[in-house]
């Protein structure tokens, strides 16, 4: 069963809104000002604005890439260390770890009161003997 990993398809959807967006405002951009009733010197500022905007996007992409990167190690760890392949499975771990650590915290806490009630227990004993 192959699924896409969630990331994955989240760029994959930014990268479709980005080429619309390109198709739809760069034929604006580069048309003749003259078209537009801009004199040179708007039309110049529109474009650098746009260029400005796309160099912003295209880091933004990259980080987003970084981040991607980032996630598919750890995945790749998470599945190599549990065997665990799928999406689903390692949702299950990580609950479980969760909920292990609930489970730890609320043993200390009975120990802790079993520890509590034993001194006193011990110390009753010695005022009656």
């Amino acid at each position: 069963m192959n699924q896409k990993n969630p990331l994955t398809k989240m760029l994959q959807q930014q990268k479709k809104v980005e080429e619309l967006e390109r198709a739809e405002i760069e034929p604006r951009v580069t048309q003749p000002y003259n078209k537009l009733g801009w004199n040179k010197k708007k039309a110049s500022r529109v474009k650098q604005t746009y260029e400005r905007f796309r160099a912003e996007e295209e880091t933004n992409l990259d980080k987003m890439r970084e981040e991607l990167q980032h996630f598919k190690k750890a995945f790749q760890e998470i599945k190599n260390v549990t065997g665990v392949a799928d999406v689903n499975g390692v949702s299950e771990i990580i609950q479980k770890s969760m909920t292990q650590g609930d489970t730890l915290n609320g043993l200390k806490i009975i120990k802790n009161e079993k520890t509590r009630r034993l001194e006193e227990l011990n110390m009753r004993r010695e005022k009656l003997t």
